[in-house]
């Protein structure tokens, strides 16, 4: 008798093991890979939706609750903030939703977005200042956008028409030694654009 009862002890060991073992992958392993995978649907949809109008994105983190989930990303190399919620991707301020938590928001929601550079592992953020030119001097607000931390930073700010002058001369090398003597906005057009003129020694283009 006693030898059958150091086998029968191991062997129910086992067979204990064994059902908790079944039990524990059937009921908590399983939800997580459902959830998982409805997590990855939510954020195909998004991509899907966004690249249709805004061509590249790339997620850089997600939240989720429920069937809702934020994203931040990044969109042409600019960051971008967007909310999937009861099947709709939103995004507030074309995409700048997410500085409206920063200490930024209010010298900032008078501008509008000009360039994004990346800089090692960061992006060189700069807005032009006011949106609608309408100013006598026009500023460049220069940012830098940690995408691992998702923090802005404010670097400096410029005469925007410098900016703009140091990009028009890259397509146009004959204005290289021209300068900006006046510029004007044109009412008529949407976005509002700039009509620039150069000064170059005695004539002007």
């Amino acid at each position: 008798m006693a030898f059958k009862k150091k086998i029968f002890i191991p062997i129910l060991v086992v067979v204990i093991c064994f059902i908790a073992s079944f039990i524990y992958f059937t009921f908590k392993i399983q939800p997580i890979s459902e959830k998982v995978q409805k997590e990855l649907l939510l954020e195909e949809k998004v991509l899907a939706f966004l690249e249709q109008k805004l061509k590249f994105c790339e997620i850089i983190k997600s939240d989720f609750v429920h069937d809702k989930g934020e994203f931040w990303l990044i969109c042409n190399e600019r960051p971008f903030y967007a909310v999937y919620d009861n099947g709709r991707v939103n995004y507030n301020l074309n995409g700048w939703g997410f500085l409206k938590n920063t200490e930024y928001w209010s010298e900032l929601e008078n501008c509008d977005f000009y360039d994004s550079k990346k800089i090692d592992e960061n992006y060189q953020l700069t807005f032009y200042c006011p949106r609608d030119f309408d100013a006598r001097q026009l500023k460049a607000k220069i940012f830098e956008f940690d995408p691992n931390l998702l923090k802005v930073k404010k670097i400096e700010e410029k005469d925007f028409l410098e900016i703009v002058n140091e990009g028009i001369v890259n397509i146009y090398p004959f204005l290289e030694d021209c300068e900006i003597e006046a510029f004007k906005t044109v009412p008529e057009w949407d976005p509002p654009t700039l009509s620039l003129t150069y000064s170059c020694k005695e004539e002007e283009k």
